[in-house]
Parts: structure tokens; C-alpha cells; sequence
């Protein structure tokens, strides 16, 4: 539940933080400009990385155990983001933008994050020369290198989420559970924060977000494998860190060969190698997703095996990435020829729009099935509610509060108390509903009926009312890929079922939002009256 709760209020907390920072981005110079490198041609603020950080901080000091590390964590992150947001508005020069991660790395490793043990020279820890020197150049390259990768829209955080989401499960056996939780806060918050990032994105990390998120990557995959889970081979943390590695290293080879420095700016990143074998941004976006699956799923599979195996498995998949680039640059392939500038067509289908009765037909059905989930989840008995009943009764106040708003701060509040509402759903219907359960096959059997109508719902809505896009995809993997877990991983709960139910609710709860006006009221109603229920159902224990 812990875990949930962390999730469902970093990813409510971002939602809801960002819309105002974009607003105050300009009068602080938080925007980024178009040039030359990059692929955006307007000019977008770059305050996502705040808003991130806000939502994952914010659980994490609410009721994390503030242990050593935790402490240490915290304020290493702070020194990143308060570096990155300076960076951000004035534009650092790099010996500032090293002192302040020098800083940072050094607080982390004061704090006992220091990788000991190391691939390929056996079970002894290094001597301490040779581990403090690894780790914080570990520490510096990965912060850096997720920066330098931050080149698309939803580029560099769908792939952290992964590499988090990995960490989550290979860390639930943490004595300490801090692994996982600041995993699972970050998730949240990244999350949050492509809601307003994926492709065409009208808000930017900036380097506060990118720095803050390789660094966190990097702090979680040291502490892992030497105090969470032990007996994971250390070579686990190429695989988990290996993307944006591999494209900061073939960058820099690249502009050493052509005799330029090796910080030199261009576009010879992996995904600007894709943009120029004509894939469009989300296509490069999804096929680096998918690389990244491979990376991450290899380091879970492979987490006990021998270190020669897994960094010879990540040298393949690198090879076989680059050189395939390289391959199709020399022969000219291009994966459709380019289309002249204005000729893009809507080919959504037209057949189906001619129903002008439809689209609401489908929005009708999908408010009273979201309005049957939250009332089924509101009655079910579930001991342990007396706990959350002020906070559910404190996010019930919020939504009801929300209705009396303007439509786009109702939107945005409704947004984040619908998000908190349904993850809680899916947590008290996972507890009692076990695989092959009455309960379970009911469940199951209202998504099948709800998830033909979302999609149908979706295409009958206008590109710019609803679009789908490489976040998509990102939840697809993760919900294709959590039923098939071991079942070790998998504790009480059909994690593969909560996993489905939320993301079928969290498309749901966007298709009506963005609909129109009245949209907010069909998510915001039933939201408030379900954690109202729950919320008096723990205060008077029934």
C-alpha cells in the first residue's frame, strides 16, 4: 500500500504542479529556444524537471524512513535540481555545472553509496581506491549522459521509467525499502510529467529534470546491488544504464574520428540517427523504447548470471544498435521516402465519424463504467481504511473544491484526485479478487466490455482532442510485461490486473477530461463521492 500511495501522489502532485510552472516559466527565463541542434521550432518552457521533482520529493519526505542514506539522497538530488534550474535559466558555464555534480556525487557517496563490488574481478569488494574512483565516475557519466540523450519528446523519461520500474522489482527485498520507494516516487513523478511532455510536447525537463533523473538512476543501481539485493551481479547495472551510456559514448567516438571535441554540439545522437533515416519523432521515440525493453527485461532475466554473459549481452545489443545505424546511413535506406512539407491527412476512421450520435454514445458508456468502478472498490470491505481515512476524505474535499473552479484548474485538480481515486480502487479490488476468483473474472469481464469502447472512443475523437502516443506505447510494455513477472515478485495482489486496470482507467479519465466543459464534473462527481465513502467507511470503521 505504501508503495501504491507513493506512486499515486507523485504521479497526482506532478499533474498538478507543472500547468502553473509553465505559466510562471517565462518571467524566469525557464524557456528553451530553437536552433540549429534541436527538433522543436517554438518556444517551450523547460520547467518539467521542477514539477517532477516536486512530486517525487514530497512523498518521500512525507513519510519516508529518513535514515542515512534517505538523508544523503535527498540532498544530493536538491543540489542537482537547484544546478540544473540555475543551468537552466543562465545557461552554466561546464565548470559550474561539474562543481555543483561533484557536490552532489560527493554527498551520495558520503552517505555509503559506493559501488564495491565490481564486474569481472570476483566476490572480494575492490580496494577502496579503485571502488570510490568507479563510483563516481559512474555517478558523473550517468548523470551526464541522460542529459545528453534528453534529445526528444518523451525520450529520456520514458526510458528512466523503465530502468525505475526495474528497480522497483529488483529491489522489493530491500531490508530498507528506500530502493524501491524513491523508485516508485520518481516513476510517479515522471509520469506525471509525460502527460505534458510526449510528442508534441509543450514542456521540457530542462537540464534540472534530465540531470536529476541519471543521477537518481545511478544513486538507485549503486545502492541495489550493494545493500538491497546482494546477490545481483554487478554487471546489472550496464544493462539498467546502458542506453543513454551507449549513445553518449558513440557520440563522442564520432566527433573524436572527425577530429572535433568530443563535447562538441551536432546531431549524431541515436535518436537523430533515426529522424534522419526519416522515422517520425514518435516512431524513433517507440523503437528506442523498445531497445531500452530489451536492456531492461535482459538485466531482470539475466540478474544472477555470470558478469561476462550480461556485458557481453550489452555489448551485442550495442553493437547491433550502432551498427545498424550506421549500416543504413551508408546505404542510403530511408524508411519511406520524405513526404513534402503540408501533406499530412487525417486517416482516422472517417466511416465512423459519419455517426455523429457515437461519440457521445461512448462517452456515456465510459462515465458510468468509471462511475460503477469507484463505487464497486468504495464497498468493498478492506480492513486498514481507518488509516487513510483522512487522506481520503481530504482528496474527496479537493475534488468536490475543484467543481467550483475555473475549466482549466478543475481539469488539472479533477485530473489528480481521479488519478489517487483509482489506483486505491485498483489496490482494495487486487487485495480481494485472487486469480480465478468470482470477483477476478468479473473484474476482467468489465474491462473487456470497457476497453473496446475506450478505443472506439478514441478514434471517433479529432487528433487534436486525443492523441495517442509513444506514453502509449510505454504503458503497453509495462502491462504486458507485469503479468508474466515470477510469482515471488507478485505478493497477495494480481499485480498484473491492478497494472491493466489502472492504465485502462487512466485513458478513460483522459478521453472524458479532454472531451469538453463538462468532462471535469463526469470525472470529478463520482471521484469525490467514492473517496468520500471510503474515506468515512475508515473514520466510523465499517
Amino acid at each position: 500500500m505504501l508503495l501504491l500511495f507513493t506512486f499515486m501522489v507523485s504521479l497526482s502532485v506532478t499533474v498538478v504542479v507543472i500547468p502553473p510552472l509553465m505559466r510562471l516559466a517565462p518571467r524566469l527565463g525557464l524557456v528553451d529556444l530553437p536552433d540549429a541542434r534541436k527538433v522543436h521550432s517554438q518556444i517551450i518552457p523547460r520547467c518539467g524537471g521542477i514539477g517532477l521533482a516536486i512530486g517525487a520529493i514530497v512523498p518521500l519526505v512525507a513519510w519516508g524512513e529518513m535514515d542515512f542514506f534517505l538523508s544523503g539522497y535527498l540532498a544530493g538530488a536538491l543540489i542537482i535540481l537547484a544546478f540544473g534550474i540555475w543551468d537552466d535559466i543562465v545557461t552554466l558555464n561546464y565548470r559550474w555545472k561539474f562543481a555543483g555534480q561533484f557536490l552532489a556525487v560527493g554527498v551520495v557517496m558520503a552517505s555509503g553509496v559506493v559501488l564495491e563490488h565490481l564486474p569481472l574481478i570476483g566476490d572480494d569488494p575492490a580496494p577502496p581506491w579503485l571502488s570510490h574512483t568507479v563510483t563516481f565516475f559512474l555517478l558523473l557519466g550517468v548523470t551526464n549522459a541522460v542529459n545528453l540523450f534528453d534529445g526528444l519528446d518523451g525520450l529520456a523519461g520514458g526510458c528512466g521509467v523503465m530502468s525505475l520500474a526495474a528497480l522497483v522489482l529488483l529491489g522489493l527485498n530491500d531490508p530498507a525499502g528506500t530502493v524501491p520507494m524513491i523508485a516508485v516516487a520518481m516513476i510517479g513523478g515522471i509520469l506525471g510529467f509525460l502527460r505534458y511532455n510526449s510528442w508534441p510536447a509543450v514542456v521540457f525537463m530542462g537540464d534540472a529534470g534530465s540531470q536529476l533523473l541519471g543521477f537518481t538512476a545511478a544513486v538507485l543501481a549503486i545502492r541495489l546491488v550493494e545493500h538491497a539485493n546482494i546477490v545481483l551481479s554487478p554487471s546489472v547495472v550496464a544493462l539498467l544504464l546502458g542506453l543513454p551510456i551507449m549513445d553518449t559514448l558513440q557520440v563522442m567516438s564520432q566527433r573524436l574520428r572527425e577530429g572535433r571535441s568530443p563535447f562538441s554540439p551536432d546531431k549524431n545522437h541515436i535518436h537523430h540517427k533515426f529522424l534522419a533515416l526519416s522515422f517520425h519523432h514518435y516512431e524513433a521515440v517507440s523503437v528506442v523504447y523498445i531497445v531500452q525493453a530489451i536492456l531492461v527485461v535482459s538485466a531482470f532475466m539475466l540478474r544472477y548470471e555470470h558478469d561476462l554473459l550480461i556485458l557481453g549481452l550489452y555489448a551485442a545489443i550495442s553493437a547491433a544498435v550502432i551498427g545498424g545505424l550506421a549500416y543504413g546511413r551508408a546505404k542510403g535506406w530511408r524508411l519511406r521516402p520524405n513526404p513534402p512539407a503540408g501533406t499530412f491527412v487525417e486517416r482516422r476512421n472517417k466511416l465512423l465519424r459519419r455517426f455523429d450520435w457515437l461519440p457521445d454514445l461512448c462517452v456515456a458508456i465510459l462515465t458510468g463504467g468509471l462511475s460503477l468502478f469507484l463505487g464497486w472498490g468504495a464497498f468493498l470491505p478492506e480492513q486498514g481504511l481507518a488509516d487513510l481515512a483522512t487522506p481520503l476524505l481530504s482528496i474527496a474535499a479537493a475534488a468536490a473544491a475543484a467543481q467550483l473552479l475555473g475549466p482549466n484548474p478543475r481539469r488539472i485538480v479533477t485530473r489528480g484526485c481521479a488519478y489517487v481515486a483509482i489506483g486505491l480502487n485498483a489496490y482494495l479490488l487486487g487485495g480481494l479478487a485472487p486469480h480465478g476468483s468470482s470477483l477476478s473474472i468479473a473484474l476482467w469481464a468489465y474491462v473487456v466490455v470497457v476497453v473496446p469502447v475506450l478505443v472506439l472512443g478514441i478514434r471517433v475523437t479529432r487528433r487534436a482532442l486525443f492523441r495517442v502516443t509513444p506514453q502509449d506505447l510505454l504503458v503497453v510494455l509495462m502491462a504486458a510485461t507485469v503479468p508474466y513477472l515470477p510469482a515471488d515478485l507478485i505478493v497477495r495482489r494480481d499485480l498484473g490486473q491492478m497494472v491493466v486496470v489502472v492504465a485502462v482507467h487512466f485513458y478513460v479519465v483522459e478521453l472524458l477530461l479532454q472531451r469538453d466543459p463538462a468532462g471535469s464534473r463526469r470525472v470529478g462527481i463520482p471521484t469525490c463521492i467514492a473517496l468520500g465513502l471510503g474515506g468515512l467507511r475508515g473514520l466510523l470503521g465499517i
